[in-house]
């Protein structure tokens, strides 16, 4: 058995591909997100502009801020972690005023 090693040298951040992803971002890389709360939010705001190829798993029974409240008041998972990542992902292209 021969072995074969071979060495490529790469530039990180890959401008090339980061323009790329720029230009078409259904092109862009796959990215799975394990989140609760809105932590990622802000992130999730500026990955869109590189790929539409994020999968977000989130969970609803978060233990902090409003989550909690909306649980108890009306009996039932909340939401509004779901909702905010969901505002966070929207086209924002067009803004209403």
């Amino acid at each position: 058995m021969t072995e074969l090693f071979l060495r490529r040298k790469i530039n990180i951040p890959d401008l090339i591909r980061i323009k790329r992803y720029q230009h078409l971002p259904e092109f862009g890389p796959n990215i799975l997100f394990f989140s609760g709360g809105s932590a990622l939010n802000k992130l999730s705001r500026e990955l869109k502009n590189y790929t539409y190829n994020s999968s977000h798993l989130i969970t609803t029974f978060d233990s902090g801020g409003s989550s909690a409240k909306l649980r108890d008041a009306f009996d039932m998972p909340a939401i509004g972690d779901l909702r905010s990542r969901l505002m966070a992902l929207a086209d924002d292209s067009r803004r209403l005023n």
